[in-house]
């Protein structure tokens, strides 16, 4: 083992909401709440869950006494903040632990070639010029690690531009730094992003690579756990189709009573509903159809999304395979009820609409089902 230590200290909080892109409200001590500062713009759907725990490091800026280093999921500590990661990776580079760059005779870092900027270059000894592109990781479920966690047009823009750099005699490279010890395989995200996980199908003269590595504790990085994991394109690849399930997170701010087609009238009480669908020859266009106003209404979803109910949310599920039915029979066992016969009339369930109290989107549970059929490990056992 061969720790460093990325900050001097840290503290655990409460984790209660996210103000905005960079702020989350946490709970220091008790009824102590205060402001700390996330270095991290992705979702972070799985960490970001109120009673979540996030560790902090002390800092000092006008706007922060804190910052929010890590979190801690599926066993593993997982470091949340990208500012640092480049430095992370060059300690890596400088203590020799990755073989792809034959021991560097030159390390360059935000290195810029014809507008735009990479995270390193590196001269390796067999005189390879070696550009390299990194990415922080933070999604990591049952071993499965995914990125990105949303659509990012600016890494789709490096990867395309890097893929032609070949020509100018570079060997470009991205790197996914996992910070979940726990990784076994990496699979593009193709469900938040089929253009970026298309690309790096398709783009046979990029070299990529994933790696995974152990935080000690929320601010102790042991270097020796770096570790080349399985790049895992072919599920992507199968899975990368117009087809797939979904889900809608609907907010109800009111006791309603709304006639649904042959259903009749249903009172809708106050609070969150969950609907699964499936769309098996056009997701997208699926999904940009529930949330337009103007349209004809065909089935029982159309009289309540989005209006009167608010649609504040979807999940798409891209797979080959119709899940539709066992995803609604993994909520239906943590949902507050369910509106008999709602969009089930051609199948086997009881209803396609659950009813839930609170947010789904801040309920483990919710999330950890939608993860599960997200990274295809539904029914693996841990």
């Amino acid at each position: 083992m061969k720790a460093h230590r990325v900050y001097d200290n840290w503290k655990e909080s409460i984790f209660i909401k996210r103000l905005n892109r960079f702020t989350i409200l946490v709970e220091l001590e008790k009824d102590q709440r205060i402001n700390a500062y996330l270095p991290n713009t992705g979702r972070l759907q799985e960490h970001l869950i109120p009673g979540h725990k996030i560790f902090l490091t002390k800092i000092k800026t006008e706007k922060f006494d804190y910052k929010a280093v890590a979190s801690y999921y599926q066993g593993s500590y997982v470091f949340l903040d990208t500012v640092k990661l480049n430095r992370m990776f060059e300690l890596f580079i400088n203590n020799d632990l990755l073989e792809e760059f034959n021991h560097p005779v030159l390390t360059c870092r935000e290195y810029t070639i014809e507008n735009h900027r990479y995270d390193f270059f590196i001269r390796d000894r067999l005189n390879n010029r070696n550009l390299i592109e990194i990415k922080s990781c933070t999604l990591c479920h049952n071993h499965t690690a995914m990125f990105p966690d949303a659509p990012s047009k600016r890494a789709l823009s490096h990867i395309f531009h890097l893929s032609g750099l070949e020509n100018l005699s570079y060997k470009p490279w991205i790197i996914f730094l996992i910070s979940h010890s726990r990784a076994e395989r990496f699979i593009p995200n193709l469900h938040t992003d089929p253009e970026f996980t298309e690309a790096l199908i398709k783009l046979k003269n990029l070299n990529i690579a994933a790696f995974r590595y152990e935080m000690i504790d929320p601010v102790t990085v042991d270097l020796d756990s770096l570790y080349r994991i399985n790049l895992d394109l072919k599920s992507a690849k199968d899975h990368l189709t117009i087809s797939g399930s979904y889900l809608l997170i609907l907010e109800n701010h009111e006791d309603i009573n709304i006639k649904i087609g042959q259903l009749g009238k249903i009172s809708f009480k106050k609070g969150y509903y969950v609907y699964i669908g499936s769309a098996m020859n056009g997701l997208d266009q699926r999904l940009n159809r529930h949330h337009r106003s103007l349209k004809k209404k065909r089935w029982h979803i159309d009289y309540i999304s989005p209006n009167p109910m608010r649609l504040i949310k979807d999940f798409k599920i891209r797979r080959r395979d119709r899940v539709e039915d066992k995803i609604a029979d993994d909520l239906m066992k943590i949902a507050d009820c369910y509106i008999l016969n709602f969009g089930s009339s051609d199948s086997r369930l009881k209803s396609q609409l659950l009813f839930f109290k609170k947010s789904p989107l801040q309920n483990q549970l919710f999330i950890k089902v939608n993860l599960n059929y997200q990274t295809f490990t539904e029914n693996l056992i841990l």
